[in-house]
C-alpha cells in the first residue's frame, strides 16, 4: 500500500548516532507509535523518539507515550516465567534502553539552556494534570505571569549578553525563592511562569509580592567582557519585573466554562487571566503585582 505523501513539520533534520533524521517523516503522534512499535531493536526505537522529540508540538505526546510504553513493557517484563529467559532478557535489555531514552528526552527537552528553569512543555504535560488534581482535592491553584520591565530597552541599552545576565538573575530569583512544589517556567523570552499548587489567593499573593521586592534588591552581574558593555552608567545592575496572578478554584468552575463537557484547555484559560493581569500591571506602572478577575 502506498503512503500519503508525508506533511511539513516545523521540526529540523537532526543527526543522532550518525544518522540524520527528517522529521517531516512523520504525519501524526500515531504514526509515531506505530514506528515506535515496529521499531526491531532498541536503538531504532531510540532513534524515531529522539526525532519525533525536537519536534516541538508533538514533544508533549511523545514524553506521554513514552511514559505509557514503559509501563507497558514493565507489565511484560513482570509478567513472563522464569522459564522463558531469553526473551525476558531482551525485554529487559529493551526496557533499560527505553528508560535510558526517556530520560534523556526529559532532561534534553524540558530545561531552558539560558537560565536553567523549565521549558513550556513542562508546564503543558504537568499543568492540566495539576488542575485535575486541583479540583480533586477541592484545593485552589495559582497561575502567575512574570515580565521583565522594559527588557527590549535594557537589551538596547546594555547589550544582548547583559540582557542575558538579568534574565539568568530573574531565573536564579525565582527558583531560590520558590516552593518545592511550584513550578518555574521561561515561557518565552523574557517571559516567565510560576505554577503554584495548592495556593490561594492570599497566600500567591504574598509569596510573589516577596518574589518581586527581592529581584528588585539583586544585583545583576556584570558581563565579564566589558568592552560588550554597551552603555556604562551602571544602571543595568538592577531591574524589575511586573506580576499577573489568577487564583482558580473548581467554585469557579461555571464561571469560567469549565462544566460545559467540552474539552476545555483549562491551563490556557487561567494562563489568560493572568496575562491580562499582567497587562493591566504594566499599564499601572510596572514593578507591581496585579490580580487577575473574572469580571
Amino acid at each position: 500500500m502506498g503512503a500519503e505523501p508525508a506533511k511539513k513539520t516545523d521540526g529540523m533534520p537532526i543527526e543522532h548516532d550518525g544518522k540524520i533524521v527528517h522529521l517531516d517523516s512523520f504525519r501524526s503522534v500515531d504514526e509515531l507509535v506505530k514506528r515506535l512499535a515496529d521499531s526491531s531493536t532498541p536503538e531504532d526505537f531510540a532513534t524515531t523518539a529522539q526525532a519525533f522529540a525536537n519536534d516541538y508540538q508533538t514533544a508533549i505526546d511523545l514524553v506521554r507515550r513514552l511514559v505509557k510504553e514503559n509501563q507497558e513493557l514493565t507489565g511484560k517484563v513482570q509478567g513472563y516465567e522464569s522459564g522463558e529467559s531469553e526473551r525476558l532478557k531482551e525485554l529487559q535489555r529493551k526496557h533499560q534502553e527505553l528508560k535510558k531514552e526517556l530520560a534523556y528526552v526529559l532532561a534534553t527537552k524540558t530545561k531552558d539552556e539560558l537560565t536553567g528553569l523549565h521549558r513550556r512543555i513542562v508546564a503543558n504535560i504537568q499543568g492540566p494534570e495539576l488542575i485535575e488534581l486541583a479540583d480533586r482535592e477541592n484545593q485552589p491553584f495559582t497561575v502567575a505571569m512574570i515580565d521583565i520591565d522594559h527588557f527590549k530597552e535594557y537589551n538596547d541599552t546594555y547589550g544582548h549578553l547583559q540582557g542575558d545576565e538579568a534574565l539568568k538573575t530573574v531565573a536564579n530569583v525565582l527558583r531560590n525563592k520558590s516552593r518545592k512544589a511550584d513550578i518555574v517556567v521561561r515561557w518565552g523570552g523574557e517571559e516567565l511562569l510560576l505554577l503554584l499548587p495548592g495556593t490561594d489567593h492570599e497566600g500567591a499573593k504574598e509569596h510573589l509580592e516577596k518574589i518581586r521586592e527581592n529581584i528588585k534588591r539583586t544585583i545583576v552581574p556584570t558581563i565579564q567582557d566589558k568592552s560588550a558593555l554597551k552603555s556604562k552608567d551602571g544602571n543595568h545592575k538592577y531591574v524589575t519585573v511586573s506580576v499577573g496572578m489568577f487564583t482558580y478554584d473548581n467554585s469557579l468552575n461555571q464561571v469560567l466554562g469549565f462544566n460545559n463537557g467540552q474539552d476545555t484547555d483549562k491551563l490556557s484559560v487561567l494562563m489568560g487571566y493572568a496575562d491580562k493581569a499582567l497587562y493591566e500591571a504594566k499599564e499601572s506602572g510596572r514593578n507591581r503585582l496585579s490580580i487577575g478577575k473574572t469580571e
